[in-house]
């Protein structure tokens, strides 16, 4: 089983209503947006679900425009 956690923009490739729109079209939540200076992240679940439910986090490549941070169990 996996949940995508998280979803990271590059914001050399995208401006924020950009990765708002990207976001919104591909159908993942957006009300909830954390700035890093070189990213926009997006996250669709809380990580405390990482604590409660024996998950563990792999980020995978979306091109090379950003990740998603996906959870997973065995």
């Amino acid at each position: 089983m996996h949940i995508v956690q998280t979803v990271i923009l590059k914001k050399q490739h995208f401006t924020k209503p950009k990765a708002i729109e990207w976001i919104a079209l591909h159908g993942y939540n957006h009300s909830k947006i954390d700035e890093t200076p070189n990213e926009y992240r997006f996250r669709q679940v809380s990580p405390e679900i990482l604590k409660t439910n024996m998950f563990r986090e792999r980020m995978i490549k979306i091109g090379d425009k950003g990740y998603l941070g996906i959870l997973y169990n065995d």
